[in-house]
């Protein structure tokens, strides 16, 4: 049966790949695994590949949110506070009478304030916020993901000089990182076909 971490290792593998992809010099991570490549400490793979800081956020952030590898937890606790602070509605179930059906309404609810006085909401969202904050990031899929892709799997380099040395020294001294912005590619039509422009970074 598969299991919410077999998701997330996919997940991890699938942004591997399409990190890879969007590198300079681009390539198919899956073929060359198929090839018997074997990556190493002396000479690891991260290294010779650029992408930039934006294009690695852009990717990470499509695939968490793909995945549902998201983390609520600020959304929840502001939804909390603004219905405690401004007020908000509730349901009103209407019983039955012999002229109409039972049905369900809404009905306002008072600010916390306007019923148990300014103070006392106050020292109340002053606790509510510091448990917000004293467990926010603690969303271990969430975090998991993160550092995986930062740390773990070695995704592609950020430092375009260290890229550019590396193939200059190793039989490319044309070879130049090229600045972009992935949103750029998919959605401006000055930017050819995807895949033409993937096929520019090889």
């Amino acid at each position: 049966m598969l299991t919410r971490n077999d998701v997330l290792g996919k997940a991890i593998h699938e942004c591997l790949v399409d990190m890879y992809r969007w590198a300079q010099p681009s390539i198919d991570i899956d073929k060359l695994i198929e090839s018997g490549f074997k990556d190493s400490e002396e000479n690891p793979l991260y290294k010779r590949h650029y992408l930039s800081q934006d294009n690695f956020i852009y990717i990470r952030n499509s695939f968490k949110i793909a995945y549902g590898i998201v983390d609520d937890w600020d959304d929840t606790f502001d939804t909390l506070i603004d219905y405690l602070v401004k007020g908000g509605i509730e349901d009103d179930y209407k019983p039955a009478t012999k002229d109409r059906p039972g049905y369900r309404d809404y009905k306002k609810v008072p600010s916390l304030e306007t019923i148990v006085g300014k103070e006392t909401t106050d020292l109340c969202l002053t606790y509510i916020k510091k448990c917000r904050d004293f467990y926010k990031g603690h969303c271990l899929e969430v975090n998991q993901f993160d550092m995986t892709m930062a740390l773990g799997v070695g995704s592609p380099n950020s430092c375009a000089k260290v890229v550019e040395d590396y193939w200059h020294e190793h039989g490319k001294p044309e070879f130049q990182v090229k600045e972009f912005k992935i949103e750029d590619v998919l959605y401006d039509e000055e930017y050819p076909d995807v895949d033409e422009f993937l096929e520019s970074l090889k």
